[in-house]
């Protein structure tokens, strides 16, 4: 078993993630620490990369996650370079 603190700001944010995802702390935690594992995994392996082009007419949202990248707008379109 393992105890955490949190400062409060990131208290907050994990009790709203697991409010909007419907999971337990420890499930968020346990998420988190498996794709801790995981990037680290796939940043000691060559990774291919590529240039993308995204462009809409209106971008509402970007998230940067280890694993994938979600944005969401209007009208988008991706083209790679």
């Amino acid at each position: 078993m393992v105890s955490v603190m949190l400062p409060d700001d990131d208290a907050a944010k994990l009790e709203e993630y697991c409010s909007i995802r419907g999971v337990s702390k420890s499930d968020a935690i346990r998420l988190a620490i498996r794709m801790l594992i995981e990037s680290n995994v796939r940043a000691t392996t060559a990774m291919e990369t590529a240039k993308l082009v995204i462009k809409g007419k209106r971008i509402s949202n970007v998230s940067i996650m280890p694993d994938r990248i979600i944005i969401e707008g209007e009208k988008l379109t991706l083209a790679q370079e």
